[in-house]
């Protein structure tokens, strides 16, 4: 039923703990060390990752309330909310934001309707191709060219899924890579 899949991530969420505890009992001891490390990496890289996008949302939907307040479109702080949350869903977020905009914008004037939809426009725009690769690349530790990369060969290979994993596993990758291949001796430098 639609009710199992929330109440499942809530216990899973809530004994995430446990859970790490019982995965590490099946690594054997001598893993145990470099399994506890990648553990904390890999935490730091999704978290990063989802303070990143919280702050994205947040800049979002000021950036929606003031545009929408200044047009003079009733409820534009519910409505700059609204985008904002459902903004972690791509594609829906600035359909969900939109639509409700145009159409207390036309109570206003068919002007404000129009001006609503440039509102969504600008605002998502400039989350799209400047707010988050900038504040995900601060908060991943990854250059902007490699987040949209990121993005854009996950939502290529398995669409919105894709999308939301491509910047945390490109970020694990790096502190992987740089962790463990590249502290090897074939790849430090020895000075003559």
């Amino acid at each position: 039923s639609g009710r199992s899949r929330p109440d499942a991530s809530a216990y899973f969420l809530y004994d995430f703990p446990r859970f790490v505890e019982n995965v590490r009992r099946f690594v054997p001891l001598r893993w145990r060390p470099v399994a506890n490390d990648l553990m904390v990496k890999a935490d730091r890289a999704v978290g990063g990752y989802l303070r990143g996008q919280l702050l994205i949302t947040t800049i979002l939907g000021v950036m929606i309330w003031i545009g929408l307040s200044l047009i003079g479109i009733p409820l534009a702080t519910a409505i700059s909310v609204l985008a904002a949350i459902f903004n972690l869903v791509p594609y829906l977020g600035p359909i969900v934001g939109t639509i409700p905009a145009v159409l207390l914008g036309f109570t206003v004037s068919p002007w404000a309707a129009v001006l609503a939809v440039v509102v969504f426009v600008v605002a998502n725009q400039l989350e799209g191709n400047v707010l988050s690769p900038l504040i995900l690349s601060r908060s991943v530790d990854l250059h902007p060219v490699t987040v949209l990369i990121a993005i854009m060969a996950g939502l290529g290979l398995l669409g919105f899924v894709g999308a939301l994993l491509a910047v945390p596993t490109v970020a694990l990758t790096k502190v992987v890579l740089e962790d463990y291949l590249l502290t090897r001796p074939a790849y430090t430098y020895a000075g003559s």
